[in-house]
């Protein structure tokens, strides 16, 4: 790490001492941000958080923020120089992002947006509700305000959403010494590799890259220099379209047209990475049966509720087999009018327990699967790392308990309901089988699927390779064997 400079002065503002700031594991970064915020509120210990923090690349401040309490997340905040606290509000995930801009004042918010990038402060205002939102933009300046307000217009996860309105723009007949001296003055831009040419009507005519403006001769205008052959979005293109141009034909941007071919942003390589990994997740976590977006970023309840209402399509296709089974076992009745009663009774009963079988493993199954992908993406992407891994695993038994409490009494009840209505025959029985199966299930997969991941990235192997067929494997045999044990015993027992 870059140290403080030994002829500092003591009035100097701690945020000019670290002018690099230097990445640090997030783990090491975490132990030390919670020792410091347990102790007494003294200048001692804010001038020790101040100089780590400084001493902190933000996009590590960003990360960590998200294993903080909402008014630990602000403290740490407060503390991060000026100008690198927008690019930690726009690294953060979306709960600290909330809840940032929701507890900071407005007048705070307007001096930290107006640091900020337009794109990134349209984002962040989004957030906001209306009435803060446009105290806010009162506040900005116009230029800048009105800006925001056109990009903020744009669909999250369009085109527009993603792109910037900072690119440099020239005429078709400007010569080189102007390009140049436009390049100059725009250096504070988001983007500043390529050069774009339109003409009056602001209609996207080509691009250059600067290497071609530094070569260009003396007498050569943007119109001789440019390349017309452009590779461009609609502003109302989705997203995920934009980053597949991107990764076609390995473009570091895209310029961003409207339907009459005006130039209205470009959108970058650090936002269209940004997406290509959002979309990656998404479509792994839906394969997998849960919400698009990654755990530690929503609540325990609201996860709960993902979680059941995606297992509510295995609950529904097991019901279905098992509902074909019993009529199966009831239409073959007749034939065993011979056997002993007791026998008949035992294996009807025996008939029931296997039909509810398919039901059991698929849940179980479905809900093993889930977490454990949830956590292999997570591991894969950096989003749970070792220090907080133990903390995932928590939260994510606590949600396959409550999962598995939720359907247990659901078949419970379905069940004793059948058996009241007469629709099926149903074992006296089989409410409390299905029922603690179910839970017995559920709670074996999510277990296992919650464990294996971290305890084979401990040993060094790669989740992914266990985290499908064998996790599957493992939780249908272990779902099965505990609940046709649990079955077979309380079927015995004949009093329940």
């Amino acid at each position: 790490m870059t140290s403080a400079p030994e002829n500092a002065s003591p009035e100097e503002p701690l945020e000019s001492l670290v002018d690099d700031p230097a990445p640090m594991e997030i783990g090491i970064l975490k132990e030390r941000l919670t020792a410091l915020l347990a102790e007494e509120e003294t200048e001692s210990r804010r001038e020790r958080m101040i100089d780590l923090v400084h001493r902190v690349r933000p996009e590590d401040i960003a990360d960590v923020l998200a294993d903080f309490s909402p008014e630990d997340t602000l403290r740490v905040f407060e503390v991060v120089p000026r100008e690198r606290q927008g690019e930690v509000l726009d690294e953060t995930d979306w709960r600290s992002t909330s809840e940032l801009l929701d507890a900071l004042p407005a007048s705070t918010l307007t001096k930290l947006l107006a640091l900020m990038p337009p794109d990134e402060a349209a984002d962040a205002l989004a957030v906001l509700p209306s009435e803060k939102r446009e105290a806010v933009l009162v506040a900005l300046p116009s230029e800048l305000a009105a800006e925001i307000r056109a990009l903020s217009h744009h669909e999250a996860d369009t085109a527009g959403g993603i792109m910037t309105s900072q690119f440099i723009v020239v005429g078709e007949e400007q010569s080189r010494e102007e390009i140049r001296r436009t390049i100059e003055s725009s250096l504070d831009k988001e983007v500043v590799s390529y050069v774009y040419v339109t003409d009056d009507s602001d209609v996207l005519r080509g691009v250059m890259s600067i290497r071609e403006v530094l070569g260009a001769k003396p007498d050569e205008t943007a119109g001789s220099l440019m390349t017309e052959q452009l590779i461009t979005a609609k502003v109302s293109d989705d997203q995920e379209e934009v980053a597949n141009l991107a990764r076609k034909y390995n473009l570091n941007s895209i310029p961003i047209v409207d339907d009459f071919g005006r130039l209205v942003g470009v959108a970058t390589i650090d936002d269209i990475i940004d997406v290509i990994s959002e979309e990656a997740d998404e479509d792994i976590y839906r394969l997998a049966g849960t919400s698009g977006d990654h755990p530690t970023q929503r609540g325990l309840f609201v996860r709960v509720r993902e979680r059941i209402k995606w297992l509510l399509i295995s609950v529904l296709g097991g019901s279905a087999v098992g509902a074909l089974h019993l009529r199966e076992v009831g239409d073959k009745q007749e034939r065993y009018a011979g056997i002993d009663p007791d026998a008949l009774g035992e294996l009807l009963a025996m008939g029931e327990i296997f039909a509810w079988t398919p039901m059991v493993i698929g849940v179980s199954g479905a809900a093993g699967i889930q977490v454990a992908t949830l956590l292999t993406r997570g591991i894969a992407t950096g989003e749970i790392d070792l220090s907080r891994t133990w903390r995932v695993v928590r939260h994510e038994l606590t949600i396959g308990v409550s999962i598995a409490l939720f359907y247990g009494f659901i078949a419970f009840l379905a069940l004793t309901g059948i058996a009241q209505l007469g629709l099926f025959q149903v074992h006296h029985a089989m409410p409390h089988a299905v029922g603690l199966g179910l839970v017995t299930g559920i709670l074996i997969a999510t277990t296992s699927g919650t464990l294996i991941p971290p305890v084979c990235r401990q040993f060094g192997i790669d989740p992914a390779l266990v985290s499908g067929p064998f996790i599957t494997s493992l939780n249908d045999l272990l779902a099965a064997s505990c609940y046709l044990a649990v079955a077979q015993w309380l079927v015995a027992r004949g009093a329940i």
